[in-house]
C-alpha cells in the first residue's frame, strides 16, 4: 500500500473509532440514565421500609412505655402484684428476671416476717421503700427484647 492509501485508511479508521466512541458513550448515557433511575426507585422503596420501620420502633416504644406506666401505678397501691405483673411479662432469659424474683422473694420474705412480728414497722418500711426503688430502677431498664 501507498502512503495515500495508507492515509485514506487511517482517515476511515479513525471514522469507524469515532462512531463506536459515539455509539458506546450513547450506550454508557443510557446505562448511566437507567441506574440513575433504578438507584432513584430503590432510594424511595428505601426511604417507604425505613419509615415503616420507625413507625413500628415507635408503636413499640409506645407500648413499653405504656406497660411501664402501668407497672409503676400498680406498684404504689399492690407492690406483691407489681413484682409478680413484672415476672409475667418478661422474659425468663432476661436478665432482669433474676432481679425480679430476687425482689418479689424479698417482698414475700419481709411481709411474712412483718406479720408475725420478727421486724418492727420503721424497719419493714425502710426495706419496702428499698424494694420499691429497686423494681422502679427494673421497670425503668426494660427493652422491648426483655418482654415476652
Amino acid at each position: 500500500m501507498g502512503k495515500k492509501e495508507n492515509l485514506i485508511f487511517l482517515e476511515l479508521l479513525r471514522k469507524v473509532v469515532d462512531k463506536l466512541q459515539k455509539s458506546v458513550e450513547e450506550d454508557a448515557l443510557e446505562q448511566l440514565d437507567s441506574a440513575l433511575e433504578l438507584a432513584t426507585i430503590l432510594n424511595d422503596i428505601l426511604k417507604e421500609e425505613a419509615l415503616d420501620v420507625e413507625l413500628s420502633e415507635d408503636l413499640v416504644s409506645e407500648k413499653l412505655s405504656k406497660t411501664q406506666t402501668q407497672l409503676k401505678e400498680t406498684l404504689i397501691n399492690d407492690p406483691g402484684k407489681a413484682l409478680k405483673d413484672l415476672q409475667k411479662i418478661v422474659r425468663s432469659d432476661s436478665p432482669l428476671f433474676d432481679d425480679i424474683v430476687l425482689q418479689l422473694e424479698r417482698y414475700n420474705r419481709l411481709t411474712k416476717n412483718l406479720q408475725k412480728g420478727l421486724v418492727d414497722y420503721f424497719d419493714s418500711d425502710t426495706e419496702f421503700t428499698k424494694i420499691a426503688n429497686t423494681v422502679i430502677f427494673i421497670i425503668n431498664s426494660l427493652e422491648d427484647a426483655d418482654l415476652k
